[in-house]
Parts: structure tokens; C-alpha cells; sequence
């Protein structure tokens, strides 16, 4: 009893001192090394689940709803802690920790060198580059290694090994909440570490206890697992008749946006039988499918149901391994340490060598073929690859007896050596990289709190948000109440429809034309939507520029107004003051008061007296927030102007032919000012 509590103690002490260099090389991490999420999904589904629809939202789309509900508690208890990001770190900590402490306490000298270079070598992987793909492949790969490696048959007491079974269960599930698929890529490695075991109790004649202690306790585990998965797919986020539509549209969306767009060419005749020209499809090409009434569920069924190809090629998928395999860092040390180990292992044990890099290459031909090659993926089967690798190799190299002096000496070489090797991140990057806000981060936190417009953001424009904002920043209250975009992955998502009918709007889309108080952000394809708005709703639609703010421009459509109309007696004077970057800038000034400015907005109405084609342009009123949007709709709580302005694109013909007309918009009723030029 005394020499197991020793024992106990030991093993505590040695968790305690993996535990806590982990945690210093966190600490490292965020202080110095500025992480960023590596895609806009981490950041999204923090601000789904921290009020960024209006209320803490369990429904988090690719991670479990059972996850989702954990998070809405204690963001309703702590609601300005980033609890999403603090809890996806704990859990790579623990995961990290689990397997080092594992490795080192079954292999001694070569676990504790591996485990060193491979937490301070490749930190950068999973707390510098953060992605919930991530999070998920290690908890996963933690659970595992329990099994595998932890357990011991002969010598565990039952307690102990129940105890084991439970901790691997934990970590094992928890990694299917966080994200299914890579839990799947995960079980690849692991299933053929199970076979491992396996043939070395075939060869033992031990099958009965390997049945027993391997086989028996992974039903219930894999039982609750891929039960409450297939629960929580198709039933519990099915339950209604929004999660069941949201489910379905989904699923083509993924097919759509992550794999490719069907060519407009090579599928014409498709295309034009479902009225779907050219400049549809290099919109779709930008993730615009948010317009429900042009894009449809049928709709996008039918053009994802177009792409017959196969994604793959054996000549493209040869090329990827030559350009990004082979010369990758972790794949040249793998191949190293399993050359290295080959010299020591038995023939008999090549194949347990081998298989971990079988299970990469098979992993990396499945998603190939299937076209998922995206970098948060790799860099996950990254991760799963070098710590299989270093479990068979700590398996077969030699565990030299040392002492507690020379290991600690051996630990601080190994130490040295790896901040070199990695130095570029470790030391550079901590000198060099300064975390700082940039224009689309002041942006984007600008618009946000400014409630009194609603913003139409393409998503391609703005996608770089995760590397903008630090990986702990909580975004402003309600993000997404008054942001809506083009068509990101929650699209149609009850969050999201609930945004848009407290916000009036019924097609994201088509609205950007009849709502006086929307707007969009647009950094790159304006132009685009313009033809968009032309060829489906109005070939008068036309677009102004409101401003440049903090480098993204903000553009406002209009059409024809169609409303009351009360003419006036009063005029306008207009002059063009300059023609820089593309538009023409108007300004003039309205002899009006603030009473009768009040929640007006301005728009600039040219009409050819030759064609009879009229075209509308919206304004601004030169008072801004705080901020700094300027006023589309007057407001008598900012500071009192009379001053308007418009910039209107340079491609707009202005002659002295046309009649001019100022519109004061109140909704349905528009005061008429006839228009002078100076």
C-alpha cells in the first residue's frame, strides 16, 4: 500500500510538471506569439454562442448543440468572457498534456525528448494558429492514447482500469462534440494502433483477454458516441421545421461553397433553363446565394446536382505531395525518426512503424478525392500524423536507463535545441509581430455598434475578421443584429432569420435596393452586384458611395421612387467639387431646420429628357457618429448640418440636358426641391 501511494505521488508530480510547461507555453503563446483563429469558423461560432444574434445561442451548426448548451451557461453567467475560445484552449491544453504524460511515463528517456520537442517544436499548430478541427483531432487522438498506451492489463486493478475507460470515454466524446469529421480521420490512426495490439495477443494466444480488456469496453464508448451523433443530426436538430429546412440547406451549401461552383460554359443549357446567367454564377463564386428567391433549396440542388466530375486526379493528387508533402517539415522529421528506427525495431515490427504513415497517406488520398485540401484540415491530419509517429517510434527505439541527472541534462539540450530548430516562431515572431487592430477590425466593431443602419457584408470581402480581431476579444453586443452577409455558412440559420425579421427584411439580397436604411459593405465586386440587381429586379437600380471607412467602402442602391411625391417650392444648389478616386463628389446645402430634416434621407434624381430614363442616387447629410458613420437618414441627436453630399460613380453622365430633382425622403413621402448647379 505504501510503495502504490509513492507510486501515486510520483505520477502526480510528473502530471503536475508536463501540466504546468504546457501551461507556461500557453501563457507564451498568447502573450507573445499573437494567435489568430485560421478561419472565420472559430470566430463565428464564439459570437453565436456570446449574444452575437441577440442571445446566447446553443445552436452552433458544426459543433454539438449539447456543447453549445455548456457554453450558454456560463456565457449567461460571465457574458463578457470569451468562453468559447477559453474553453477550446483548456481542452488542447489538457489534451496535450495527457499525451506527453502518457508517452513519457511508458517510454522514460525517449518520451519525455519527443514529448519536449514535439510540445515547444509544433506549439504553433494547435495555440498559435487555432482551429476547433484542431481541438477536436486531439482530444480525440488523447483518448486514444489512453487506450492504447495507459492501459496496463496486468497489473491496473479494476478500479483503476474502470477509471482509465471513463477518462478515455470523456476525451473520445468530447472530441466528436467539438467537430465529428475529424474525429473519424483520428479513428484511422487509432484503429490501426488497436490492430497492433491485436496481432501482438494473437501471437501471445491472449485473445480472450484482449477481448476482454480491448474490445468489450469500446462498444458502450463507440455505442454512445456514434449513437448520440446520428440523435443530434437526425432528430434533435431536425426537430422542428426551420432546423430541418436549415439542415437540408446546409448540406448543399457545403456542396456548393467548399467543393466548386459548376463552369457557366460547359453547363449552359442548365443554367439558362433555370434563368441563371453568367454573372449569377461568378456571384455564387462569391458566396452571394442569399437571395431565397433567386437561389432557392431547389434551385441550388439542381445546380449543385450539374458537377458530375470526379474531384479527383491521380496526376493532381501526385503533384500535391510533391509540392506540399515531401517538402513539408513534419513529414521529412517523421520520415527521419521511423528511418532512424527501423535500425532497432525487429522485421516482424516494421509494419507498426509504417502504418502511421499508411493512415496519412490514406487520410490525404481520401480528402483529395472527395476536394476537401483546406489548410485547417492538413494541418490537423498534421498534428495526428507526427504524434502517431512519435508513439510507434518511442515503442521501438531503446529506453536507456539514465539518471535523474543526465535525463535532466539530456531534457535541457533536447530543450535548446528544439527553440532553435524553432526559433523563427519562438523568438522572431515574440520580437518582431505586435498584435494590433486593423481597418477592418475598427470597421467592422464601427458598423456593428452603429444599430440605426442594417449592413450588407460580402462575406468575401471581409474574411480576414479572424486575423483582425485577437483571439480573446469579445466583438460588441449583438455582432450580427444589424450585419447581414451575402452567404456564410449560417445562412438561413434560425440565429440568423431571427436577426432578419427583427430587422424587417425578407430577402438579404433584395432588400440592399427597396430598404432606405441598409447598405453595404463591399470591398471588391460592387459592380458585380449591380448587374445582379439589373438583371433580376430593376435595370434602373443604381449605387452612390456613403464613405470610406477605415478603408472599406460603404455603397447604398436605390431604385426609382414610387411613393408620394409633395413638390416644393424651395431649391437647391448643387456644386461638383471633385471627380477623385472614381466618383463624382456633390455637395450643397438645404435651407431647412433640423425639425424638418429629421429623419429624412436624400437622394439625387437625373432624368433624360431625350429617353425619359430616370435614375436615383441616395446621399448622405455631413454629421457622423461616433463611430465615424456618416448619416444616411438625418438625426437630430448628432450635431445640427444642413449639409449634403453625394458620390456618385464616374461612369454616370451628368449633362446639362438632364433635369435635376432632390428627393427629402420621409418612407413613403418625398418633399421635391428643384436643383441649381453653381
Amino acid at each position: 500500500m505504501k510503495a502504490l501511494f509513492a507510486k501515486y505521488i510520483k505520477n502526480f508530480k510528473v502530471w503536475g510538471i508536463i501540466f504546468g510547461g504546457n501551461l507556461f507555453l500557453l501563457f507564451y503563446c498568447i502573450l507573445f506569439l499573437n494567435p489568430v483563429s485560421s478561419s472565420n469558423d472559430d470566430f463565428f461560432l464564439g459570437i453565436i454562442a456570446g449574444n452575437g444574434f441577440g442571445s446566447n445561442s446553443s445552436f452552433l451548426i458544426y459543433t454539438s448543440t449539447f456543447y453549445g448548451y455548456f457554453l450558454k451557461v456560463w456565457y449567461t453567467l460571465f457574458p463578457n468572457v470569451n468562453w468559447y475560445i477559453v474553453f477550446s484552449y483548456f481542452l488542447l491544453l489538457i489534451s496535450v498534456s495527457t499525451i506527453e504524460y502518457i508517452l513519457i511515463i511508458k517510454y522514460k528517456t525517449s518520451g519525455v525528448l519527443l514529448s519536449i520537442f514535439f510540445s515547444v517544436g509544433f506549439s504553433h499548430y494547435f495555440y498559435v494558429v487555432f482551429q476547433y478541427t484542431k481541438v477536436a483531432s486531439l482530444l480525440t487522438l488523447a483518448g486514444f492514447f489512453i487506450l492504447l498506451y495507459w492501459l496496463d492489463e496486468d497489473h491496473d486493478s479494476a478500479r483503476k482500469r474502470k477509471l482509465k475507460y471513463v477518462i478515455s470515454a470523456l476525451f473520445l466524446f468530447t472530441g466528436s462534440l467539438i467537430r465529428l469529421q475529424p474525429f473519424f480521420m483520428v479513428c484511422v490512426f487509432g484503429f490501426g494502433l488497436w490492430v497492433s495490439r491485436f496481432l501482438q495477443a494473437l501471437k501471445k494466444r491472449e485473445c480472450k483477454k484482449f477481448f476482454r480488456y480491448f474490445i468489450c469496453p469500446l462498444f458502450p464508448i463507440f455505442g454512445l458516441i456514434l449513437g448520440f451523433s446520428f440523435f443530434e443530426e437526425k432528430i434533435w436538430n431536425t426537430s422542428t421545421e426551420e432546423l430541418s429546412y436549415f439542415q437540408e440547406y446546409n448540406q448543399v451549401r457545403t456542396k456548393l461553397v467548399d467543393y466548386e461552383i459548376p463552369d457557366y460554359d460547359t453547363h449552359l443549357k442548365e443554367y439558362q433553363a433555370l434563368q441563371i446567367s453568367g454573372n449569377d454564377v461568378e456571384n455564387l463564386k462569391r458566396w452571394c446565394f442569399a437571395d431565397s428567391d433567386k437561389f432557392s433549396l431547389k434551385v441550388l440542388q439542381q445546380i449543385a446536382s450539374m458537377n458530375h466530375s470526379n474531384y479527383f486526379s491521380p496526376r493532381k493528387f501526385l503533384k500535391y505531395i510533391r509540392d506540399n508533402i515531401i517538402t513539408h517539415a513534419i513529414w521529412k522529421l517523421c520520415f527521419i525518426l521511423t528511418l532512424c528506427s527501423l535500425f532497432f525495431a525487429k522485421r516482424k515490427d516494421y509494419g507498426k512503424l509504417l502504418y502511421p504513415h499508411a493512415a496519412f497517406f490514406f487520410v490525404l488520398f481520401y480528402l483529395h478525392y472527395i476536394g476537401r485540401i483546406t489548410e485547417w484540415v492538413i494541418n490537423s491530419l498534421w498534428i495526428t500524423y507526427l504524434l502517431a509517429v512519435i508513439a510507434v517510434v518511442c515503442a521501438h527505439f531503446p529506453n536507456y536507463i539514465c539518471t535523474r541527472k543526465k535525463l535532466l541534462k539530456a531534457a535541457v539540450c533536447c530543450l535548446c535545441g528544439t527553440v532553435v530548430f524553432n526559433s523563427d516562431i519562438l523568438v522572431i515572431r515574440a520580437i518582431t509581430s505586435q498584435p494590433v487592430h486593423k481597418e477592418l477590425y475598427q470597421c467592422m466593431n464601427a458598423i456593428s455598434n452603429s444599430k440605426e443602419l442594417n449592413f450588407f457584408c460580402d462575406v468575401t470581402s471581409v474574411y480576414d475578421m479572424s486575423r483582425d480581431y485577437r483571439i480573446f476579444d469579445k466583438t460588441p453586443k449583438d455582432f450580427f443584429s444589424n450585419i447581414f452577409f451575402s452567404g456564410a455558412w449560417f445562412s438561413c440559420s434560425p440565429q440568423e432569420n431571427h436577426t432578419k425579421k427583427k430587422a424587417e427584411i425578407k430577402n438579404i439580397y433584395r432588400d440592399i435596393l427597396y430598404l432606405e436604411d441598409y447598405v453595404v459593405v463591399d470591398k471588391e465586386a460592387i459592380l458585380q452586384k449591380l448587374v445582379y440587381l439589373n438583371e433580376n429586379y430593376s435595370s434602373t437600380a443604381r449605387y452612390s458611395k456613403i464613405q470610406d471607412l477605415y478603408g472599406y467602402p460603404i455603397y447604398k442602391f436605390s431604385d426609382n421612387y414610387t411613393g408620394t411625391r409633395t413638390e416644393s417650392n424651395s431649391s437647391v444648389v448643387l456644386q461638383l467639387i471633385s471627380s477623385e478616386g472614381g466618383y463624382y463628389q456633390i455637395s450643397g446645402s438645404l435651407d431647412c431646420t433640423p425639425d424638418q430634416l429629421h429623419d429624412a434621407t436624400v437622394y439625387l434624381e437625373l432624368t433624360d429628357p431625350d429617353t425619359n430614363i430616370t435614375t436615383t442616387y441616395a446621399g448622405r447629410f455631413e454629421q457622423t457618429n461616433t463611430y465615424g458613420l456618416y448619416s444616411l437618414r438625418y438625426n437630430k441627436t448628432l450635431a445640427d448640418t444642413n449639409q449634403i453630399t453625394f458620390e456618385i460613380p464616374e461612369y454616370t453622365a451628368l449633362s446639362s440636358q438632364y433635369q435635376y430633382k432632390l428627393l427629402l425622403r420621409y418612407n413613403n413621402k418625398a418633399q421635391v426641391l428643384s436643383v441649381n448647379w453653381k
